[in-house]
């Protein structure tokens, strides 16, 4: 279970910034917000607010993580998996010129099939010669 991200005000993010610029640390940033708001941002939050650069950082690394899992979660999907699919799809390669090993190894990574080798693909396709 995720929890909802934290509001927090806009000007708090103003109080921290000019803090910051005043030479305090996100330590001492924490404790005076705390006691004028009440709230406790985490240091990562301020860190966030008060230095571009690391609010870069830790944006590109939550965009490349949620890349990496919405890339694990895609799978690839044909219209129908079929046997009569399955050999127009090897003709098809054929016709391109591809030679039946490489048709295996195709069909095998398309069709998640690790059964399917060259031998495979031949009668396939001399069945539907």
């Amino acid at each position: 279970m995720t929890t909802a991200p934290v509001r927090y005000p806009a000007s708090m993010m103003a109080e921290a910034r000019e803090l910051a610029e005043a030479g305090f640390y996100p330590v001492g940033i924490r404790r005076i917000l705390q006691g004028r708001h009440g709230t406790v941002p985490s240091l990562v939050t301020i860190r966030a607010w008060v230095d571009p650069g690391y609010a870069e950082r830790q944006n590109a690394k939550c965009r490349r993580r949620n890349a990496r899992l919405s890339a694990e979660r895609a799978k690839f999907r044909l219209r129908g998996d079929t046997p009569e699919f399955r050999a127009q799809f090897m003709r098809r390669l054929r016709d391109e010129g591809m030679p039946h090993e490489s048709i295996a190894r195709c069909c095998r990574v398309v069709f998640d099939d690790p059964s399917i080798n060259w031998r495979v693909v031949k009668v396939a396709l001399e069945a539907t010669a």
